[in-house]
């Protein structure tokens, strides 16, 4: 996950207010979740393990864990999660939050590491993110 290393801005965002709809999310936390651009810090601190901080004008969340080991999760909007992170291949992060409603979130880097696609995906519903490394 080395590649991941850095801080990354999200650039655009597809699809956020149905997929935060299929969260069970309200539309005043939705309005204001779209309305911010978040900043992701992504850090490698040896033997899989990893912490994400995910920074907007609204709050800062910090997600710490190891590849492939299960951990319990406190999600953006609130949920409770059993959550595992594993690099599926090079360059692919997906990271399963098993709760209610179960939540896939894909990070895939460009072939020329400078961006990467965040996919999230809950109830059938698809939201795309893309991000370029600051």
């Amino acid at each position: 996950m080395s590649t991941f290393e850095g801080k990354w801005q999200m650039t655009s965002s597809e699809n956020f207010d149905a997929y935060m709809k299929a969260l069970g999310t309200s539309f005043l936390v939705r309005k204001a979740a779209a309305a911010a651009t978040p900043v992701q810090d992504i850090r490698c601190h040896g033997n899989g393990r990893y912490t994400i901080v995910t920074i907007t004008s609204i709050k800062t969340i910090e997600l710490n864990f190891t590849l492939d080991e299960e951990f319990d999760e406190t999600t953006a909007d609130g949920r409770q999660a059993k959550s595992v992170v594993t690099m599926a291949t090079p360059g692919k992060l997906v990271h399963q939050q098993r709760g209610q409603p179960e939540v896939i979130i894909t990070r895939q880097l460009e072939p020329d590491g400078q961006g990467f696609v965040m996919t999230l995906e809950c109830k059938g519903v698809t939201c795309v993110r893309r991000y370029k490394r600051m």
